[in-house]
């Protein structure tokens, strides 16, 4: 822990997580995120700035199924030779209450190695085109987030948020990311 005159206590920590999901085989994900934040003692405005590592196996459907799409429009081939990803977040921010308002934003950035994302085979299975799992070298995902929210009277309040999440293939900017697992 530090401390920088009246306005500013910093204390680091290391935290280890594992969590799976249902078909996932037990690989799980795994995160370190070593994190810089402010103390619950500091006064109003304060900064929050984080780092972390991630780790993320296939799981089986992304690696083992193979037959139609949920949704019937496709035919999803497998791919055991599927890479973890692996990834590096980072995230700023700032948190601030004036009387019964509470406001906080934060910039996020990640850059996922080996990201899972489906691309099309441009084969056919039967009538249906032909997609598989693969891995993309490097994926830039970021983001903005921002929060108010004012006490009223009476216990009543009010609450709004905001959310902006754009990602891209660094390597190849105009295909399309799909779905991304960002840690």
């Amino acid at each position: 822990r530090a401390v920088f005159g009246d306005h500013l206590h910093l204390f680091a920590h290391q935290a280890a997580r594992q969590f799976s999901r249902i078909g996932d085989g037990g690989a799980g994900e795994h995160e370190l995120r070593p994190t810089a934040v402010e103390s619950a003692h500091a006064r109003q405005p304060a900064l929050v700035a984080s780092a972390g590592r991630a780790f993320r196996s296939p799981n089986l459907v992304e690696r083992f199924f193979e037959g139609p799409t949920p949704e019937g429009s496709g035919f999803q081939q497998r791919n055991p030779e599927l890479d973890p990803e692996t990834s590096l977040t980072l995230d700023l921010g700032a948190k601030v209450r004036v009387g019964p308002a509470y406001f906080e934003g934060f910039y996020f950035r990640s850059t996922i190695r080996n990201g899972i994302r489906i691309e099309a085979t441009g084969g056919q299975v039967g009538p249906f085109p032909a997609f598989r799992n693969v891995n993309v070298d490097k994926i830039n995902d970021h983001g903005v987030e921002l929060l108010g929210d004012v006490r009223l009277v009476s216990g009543l309040g009010a609450r709004a948020s905001f959310s902006s999440h754009s990602a891209e293939d660094a390597l190849d900017p105009l295909a399309p990311c799909g779905s991304v697992l960002s840690p």
